[in-house]
């Protein structure tokens, strides 16, 4: 993961965290308040950018990273890979029908619209538990190789492409949520 995208997601929970935005998207456990705030306000980058952990606090570390709930292959998300290439045509695309619009003749009383669609792949809770699983596991793996056994240890999720949501009788529920997904949850508490 690049540094830009591991300070954007620590800013973005610094900015939720001390109430500077309203997310709704990010969920806090606050029975220990005090003490992460100190963690999240003396976060700095690790100066050995490859190294792990990507963030060094006062008594903890912070360490980021990616779950999503679509497919995987060796070269990582199929949602990040059809995005960055979809992303990188209608840039181009929009490029040129931005510069044919602009040497165009004005014409009072006419818009122009340029419709975008975009369709993935499946997203789905399967996809997304071992994404967490296997993201976990490798997070920890680097961690028992690294010396940190005397600091908390804090790991910054984020997830992405489409948000998984839950049913209730055939209806929308709600949106998923890591603090109440038992399955989650009981193998968070074997490691």
């Amino acid at each position: 993961m690049a540094r830009s995208d591991e300070l954007r997601c620590l800013n973005l929970v610094c900015d939720a965290y001390f109430e500077r935005i309203n997310s709704p998207k990010i969920v806090f456990d606050n029975s220990k308040k005090e003490r992460f705030s100190v963690y999240l306000s003396s976060a700095v980058p690790n100066p050995n950018e490859n190294d792990f952990p990507d963030f060094l606090c006062d008594g903890a570390i912070l360490e980021h990273f990616v779950v999503t709930s679509s497919k995987q292959n060796r070269k990582g998300s199929r949602f990040r890979i059809e995005k960055q290439t979809r992303d990188r045509k209608f840039a181009s695309c929009f490029e040129s029908e931005q510069k044919a619009f602009l040497s165009s003749d004005f014409e009072k009383g006419k818009a122009v619209v340029y419709p975008h669609r975009e369709i993935y792949d499946e997203f789905t809770y399967d996809y997304f538990f071992h994404s967490f699983r296997s993201n976990i596991e490798k997070h920890l793996n680097s961690l028992r190789k690294a010396d940190h056994s005397d600091r908390k240890v804090i790991f910054l999720l984020e997830q992405q492409g489409a948000r998984l949501h839950v049913e209730q009788n055939g209806a929308f529920g709600g949106f998923y949520l890591l603090s109440k997904d038992k399955k989650a949850l009981t193998f968070r508490k074997r490691i």
